[in-house]
């Protein structure tokens, strides 16, 4: 009779105590936004973010390939891309260290194109008792719908979200638009990306941006750029002051490429004195016109 020991026979081919969850492989992978990559693992894997031997969170240990031939819905084909940075993901029933983040260098090439990611098999699961086996998955890039252009958008040009306002946050694609709280910060859509302002919002913020800058605030727009209509208020009782504003601002608000004529005016209030409102009526090149009223500060 053949003598063995502990768990190499009929009751399982470790020892007590040992490896009791099975092999460790790469079991998903998903484009979560354009740049950044989900993978769910069947284990937990080895991460200290310390970069040594095994630690999952080395860039290196992950190669992301484009599949030949598969293209974007705008025609494009799949572009290369590389990892920059690994992150833990926290997610309702999984384990800290089953589900990783791979942001990238750049966006990937929209849906329907194709890539394929390759782990490293020095990764490890988070005793090091076992090395990743399955280690490839091929996924599409996010899907991003092409829209034909709308009436109230003149021109596409997006931008980060930072609503001052819930009518402005309602024109952004934040995931609570009605919560007070994102007023004033970087809100995330549904992806968990940043949200983007388009269209009229995104015009209307670059008006407001425009009209209280103080020239010269943004070095890199130039000197020229910024009215700064709040060093005015103290000053407006005076007519040609009030003149000086208005050339001002339609010399500046007639810059926005969405602009094709301007006209303000400064309206003192009827109720209560020394207060004035700075009035713009705008043409846009798609022919809508929309008029915007601004309070201006005394101070």
């Amino acid at each position: 009779m053949t003598q063995t020991g502990w768990g190499a026979g009929e009751w399982g081919t470790t020892p007590w105590g040992g490896n009791q969850l099975g092999p460790l492989a790469l079991e998903d992978a998903q484009a979560t936004s354009e740049n950044v990559i989900q993978l769910e693992f069947s284990r937990p894997v080895y991460f200290t973010g310390l970069l040594d031997p095994n630690d999952a969170s080395q860039p290196d240990f992950y190669t992301v390939t484009p599949v030949a031939g598969t293209t974007g819905l705008d025609g494009s084909s799949a572009r290369a891309v590389t990892v920059v940075q690994v992150d833990l993901v926290s997610a309702p029933g999984f384990a800290s260290g089953q589900i990783l983040a791979l942001t990238l260098d750049r966006p990937m090439t929209a849906f329907s194109a194709q890539y394929l990611i390759t782990c490293s098999t020095s990764i490890k699961s988070a005793d090091k008792s076992v090395s990743l086996g399955a280690n490839t998955f091929t996924f599409f890039g996010v899907y991003r719908e092409i829209l034909p252009p709308r009436v109230d958008q003149p021109i596409p040009s997006p931008d980060f979200a930072n609503p001052q306002s819930l009518a402005s946050a309602l024109g952004s694609s934040a995931s609570f638009p009605f919560d007070p709280v994102i007023l004033g910060v970087f809100p995330t859509d549904d992806s968990f990306d940043y949200a983007i302002d388009e269209g009229l919002p995104s015009f209307y913020k670059r008006v407001w941006r425009r009209l209280f800058t103080k020239p010269g605030a943004f070095l890199h727009l130039g000197k020229r750029y910024g009215v700064g209509v709040q060093t005015y208020g103290k000053k407006l009782g005076k007519a040609q002051v009030r003149n000086q504003l208005v050339a001002e601002v339609e010399s500046q608000i007639s810059q926005e490429p969405e602009v094709a004529k301007v006209q303000a005016a400064v309206q003192s209030s009827t109720s209560v004195p020394g207060l004035y409102r700075l009035i713009l009526v705008i043409k846009l090149t798609n022919g809508q016109t929309k008029t915007y009223p601004f309070p201006i500060p005394t101070s």
